[in-house]
């Protein structure tokens, strides 16, 4: 399956195993959105950690 950047909290849903074994790798991640508004992003734990420590900064 194409992993697309932005999708409907239904496809992610619908896809939810496609969506962790894609954002497993740092570097791609997929935003969920839920009534046309982005609200969550998946994303590897590798890559949030490299975020949350670049906030800290």
């Amino acid at each position: 399956m194409h992993m697309k950047r932005w999708m409907t909290a239904t496809e992610a849903r619908k896809n939810f195993y496609a969506v962790v074994v894609a954002t497993k790798h740092p570097g791609i991640s997929v935003a969920i959105t839920h009534r046309g508004i982005p609200t969550v992003v998946a994303m590897s734990s590798e890559e949030f950690e490299r975020w949350q420590g670049a906030m800290k900064k």
